[in-house]
């Protein structure tokens, strides 16, 4: 499944993230939601993330990205706090996380690719994932099971 704006980790194809990771050979955006990408970061100040700047790399590249999502947005709007409002294990405050609360705003600012159609895709998945609650770290559990007999036939 693919969701722009999830964690780009140490070696990725989609954006250099400031001192974090290297330029990609071939990048897929042109603007990604780092601290070059000074509109986004302006959009992020103005709702309370004052050092944006400085930590935008770090949570792009180490903290599962950008966070965010209808629930969130409701609760906040609410009079939530950020930390009250994410989900337990998932960092609101800056320097653990940077979550967004209107997707049409931020989805539209975080991303342009190198060509129209990875602009329009990246910014759909960036919409629906928030849509769906879906830019949350989770807490996955894994069982090993026998492999089903019928998938191999």
């Amino acid at each position: 499944v693919y969701m722009a704006g999830g964690g780009l980790g140490a070696y990725n194809g989609c954006s250099a993230a400031g001192s974090e990771t290297a330029v990609p050979p071939v990048p897929f955006y042109s603007k990604y939601a780092t601290s070059a990408n000074t509109d986004f970061v302006s959009h992020l100040q103005s709702i309370g993330y004052s050092n944006a700047g400085s930590q935008l790399d770090s949570v792009v590249t180490w903290q599962g990205g950008i966070r965010g999502g209808a629930t969130y947005a409701a609760c906040i709007a609410s009079g939530g706090s950020k930390q009250a409002c994410a989900p337990p294990g998932n960092g609101c405050n800056g320097g653990g996380g940077i979550c967004i609360e209107d997707a049409e705003t931020a989805c539209a600012l975080a991303f342009e690719g190198v060509g129209s159609y990875t602009t329009t895709k990246a910014i759909e998945s960036c919409k629906f994932a928030f849509a769906y609650d879906l830019h949350w770290n989770r807490d996955v559990r894994v069982e090993v099971v026998a492999f089903p007999a019928g998938l191999t036939e």
